[in-house]
This record gives structure tokens, sequence and C-alpha cells, in this order.
């Protein structure tokens, strides 16, 4: 009984392990899994509207590629305003991280005042 407890643990873990290691290999077919799984009704569908199944794949994928990458145009510049917005802002995250470490250790003292002092004279 205890045998196989074991046993199994090990297995578990053993399998923990390999994906693991094997993610970066094992990823892609994951990734078409999803897609396939997700896609697959709307080829049903539109077979039965009456469209050959190959027409029906091939507009699937064209739909698909154009909402991935059309999403993409939207996203791009609301990120690079959001990345204007950190980087300017970054000189007030930087002080308020000083002052907040300097109010730290003065409580604790445990950071000698010219270590600090030196290092963070550099920003």
């Amino acid at each position: 009984m205890l045998e196989k407890k074991y046993l199994s643990l090990f297995l578990i873990l053993f399998l923990l392990v390999f994906l693991v290691l094997a993610s970066e290999i094992l990823m892609p077919f994951l990734v078409g899994i999803i897609l396939a799984y997700v896609l697959n009704p709307i080829v049903k569908k539109l077979d039965k509207i009456g469209l050959y199944h190959v027409i029906s794949v091939i507009l699937v994928l064209f739909l698909s590629l154009f909402l991935f990458f059309g999403s993409f145009i939207f996203l791009i510049p609301i990120f690079l305003d959001q990345l204007e917005i950190v980087v300017k802002k970054m000189p007030i995250f930087i002080d308020n991280t000083i002052i907040y470490i300097r109010n730290f250790n003065d409580n604790l003292n445990i950071i000698d005042e010219n270590i600090y002092s030196d290092y963070f004279a550099n920003f």
C-alpha cells in the first residue's frame, strides 16, 4: 500500500518535471489544440450552412488571423501611451522609493547612511 502511494507520487512528480522541461516543445501543440477546440464549432456551422469544408476552414482561419492581428492595431497605441506615462513618471517612482527606504532605515537603522547615500546618488 505504501509502495503504491510512493510510486504514484513519483509518477506525478516525474510527469510535472517532464512537462516543465518540455514546455517549449509542447506549447505549440497546446495552442493548436486550444485553437482547434475553439474554432471547430464555427467550421461545423459553416458546413451546415452549405459551404465546402475546405472553404469553411480557410474562411475561419483568415477571420481568426484578421481578428488576432487587427487587435494589435488597436492595442499597440494604447500600450505605447501607457509606456510613455510610466517613463515620464519613473523619476517620481524612484524618488518615492528612496524616501520610503530612508524612512524605513530611520526606523530600524539597518543600513549605514553612507552606503545608501552613495548608492542613491547615482539616481
